[in-house]
């Protein structure tokens, strides 16, 4: 247990837990293995306190600039480190071999060499038109569905107590949002499952682990990318693979984010007009075309430069080292 940990309740924190190890263990043990071999949760254990986290800065919109993490109950995510290990284990053969996030032996830094290493062994060919796709799911965790998440269980054949503790889990779950020394009233959820777990990317992955392409494609838990890669610039494929996108979302019960959703072409080829190609449709919707995105924390971009995320660091760099020039000329002022 990480004592630095927020937790749910400031009375019982992490450190006070630790500290009285010696005497709490044995009824927690016992309490953690009768909750197990039940597939039953305790209602104390599904209360979550929702920290509203800012995704820019600054906040425009709280539907889409802010992300609600979850903090939970220190015992409920001891019991949850030991269901989300015999998860990992069982799903370990069902997995698809794209989806690189929280995931053994996987990171952003492999998701990212293997797109790069896609798109740059393309561009050798100065004849190839290559269209990449980075999709955004409209609240993913908070879509879903706990009857569809039960089918998925059933097709990778978890062991019924796993199944039955993680959906009881989800289930019933109460949540209240708590900004400064404010609280607003207690809700309950319907369905989703709460960020900051380990029951979120989990589910998350099930839920996606049938959503496959013939194309090259890099799945970051709930982040999509992929890409088609033809000397036809009338080329389909991409197309044909976001309409198998769409209905894959309708029967799962996950909505595309279409103004978050992006397109990038890149060709370096001169005799052909890029504006002339149609755009990609998701939804009756036209999908933006970009010259850079940025995944996973960087900025790709068409010409398959670098200097966007150059800009970008030195950028960052120099703001940081601002504030600490800045702090310590306060400082120097004050002594």
């Amino acid at each position: 247990m990480n004592v630095r940990k927020a937790a749910l309740c400031d009375s019982v924190n992490n450190q006070l837990l630790k500290a009285l190890a010696d005497v709490l263990a044995a009824p927690i043990c016992a309490l953690i293995n009768s909750s197990i071999r039940q597939g039953m949760v305790p209602e104390q254990w599904k209360m979550s306190r929702i920290t509203p986290v800012p995704k820019c800065f600054p906040v425009l919109s709280v539907e889409n600039n802010i992300r609600p993490i979850a903090v939970t109950c220190p015992i409920s995510k001891i019991a949850e480190f030991f269901i989300s290990k015999f998860f990992n284990q069982h799903f370990e053969s069902y997995l698809d071999e794209n989806q690189y996030g929280s995931t053994v032996g996987r990171s952003t830094t492999i998701a990212l060499i293997r797109i790069c290493h896609v798109l740059f062994e393309a561009c050798d060919n100065n004849t190839n038109f290559i269209r990449v796709l980075f999709v955004d799911f409209s609240k993913a965790f908070d879509l879903i569905d706990h009857g569809i998440l039960y089918k998925k269980f059933i097709e990778c054949q978890f062991p019924p107590h796993l199944s039955a503790w993680s959906l009881s889990f989800l289930e019933g779950r109460k949540q209240f949002v708590k900004v400064g020394n404010w609280s607003s009233s207690t809700l309950s959820t319907t369905g989703g499952a709460p960020q900051g777990t380990s029951a979120g990317p989990n589910v998350f992955k099930l839920i996606s682990n049938d959503l496959r392409f013939d194309l090259p494609y890099v799945k970051y838990v709930d982040d999509l990318s992929l890409a088609s890669i033809s000397t036809d610039p009338n080329d389909c494929t991409l197309q044909e693979a976001v309409d198998q996108l769409g209905h894959w979302c309708r029967l799962n019960g996950m909505c595309l984010n279409t103004r978050k959703t992006k397109e990038m072409l890149i060709h370096f080829g001169k005799r052909c007009d890029k504006n002339a190609i149609s755009n990609i449709r998701i939804n009756n919707s036209t999908l933006e075309r970009v010259d850079s995105f940025t995944l996973l924390g960087v900025h790709l971009s068409s010409d398959m430069s670098w200097s966007v995320h150059i800009d970008y660091i030195v950028s960052k760099a120099a703001k940081r080292f601002f504030c600490y020039l800045s702090t310590g000329e306060i400082w120097c002022r004050q002594n």
